[in-house]
C-alpha cells in the first residue's frame, strides 16, 4: 500500500509539474509569436516609408525637370517669334549687305519639257 501511496503522489506532482510546464511552453511560445508579430510589423512599417521616401524625391525630380522643361520651351518660344519676325528678316538682311529690289524681270524660255506650255 505504501508503494500505492508513493505511485500516486508521483503521479500527481508529474501532473502538476506539466501543468506548469505546459503554462511555461505556451507562455514562450506566445511571447515567440509576438516577438516575430512585432518584428514583421517594423519591418513592413520601415519598408512602406523607405518606398514613401524614394517616390517623392522622384516626384521632386520630375519636377525639377519639368521646370527646366518650361523654361527652356518658353526660350525657344521667344527665339522662335525673333526669327518668325519681320525684324529679324531685315537685320539679316541688313548684316549679309543685301539691297532692296527696285525692278524685276522675268525671262521665260521654252525648254525641252513636253508639257504643252506657251513655247510652242
Amino acid at each position: 500500500m505504501k508503494r500505492r501511496k508513493n505511485l500516486y503522489r508521483n503521479r500527481v506532482c508529474s501532473e502538476d509539474e506539466t501543468k506548469g510546464s505546459h503554462f511555461r511552453s505556451s507562455f514562450h511560445r506566445s511571447l515567440v509569436f509576438s516577438a516575430i508579430f512585432v518584428a514583421l510589423s517594423l519591418g513592413g512599417y520601415l519598408f512602406s516609408v523607405n518606398r514613401n521616401a524614394v517616390s517623392g524625391y522622384s516626384m521632386r525630380l520630375a519636377e525639377k525637370n519639368m521646370a527646366e522643361l518650361s523654361d527652356e520651351s518658353q526660350k525657344l518660344r521667344i527665339r522662335e517669334a525673333e526669327l518668325r519676325s519681320l525684324y529679324g528678316l531685315e537685320e539679316a538682311s541688313a548684316r549679309l549687305d543685301m539691297v532692296p529690289i527696285t525692278e524685276s524681270t522675268s525671262v521665260d524660255e521654252p525648254g525641252p519639257i513636253a508639257y504643252g506650255g506657251k513655247g510652242r
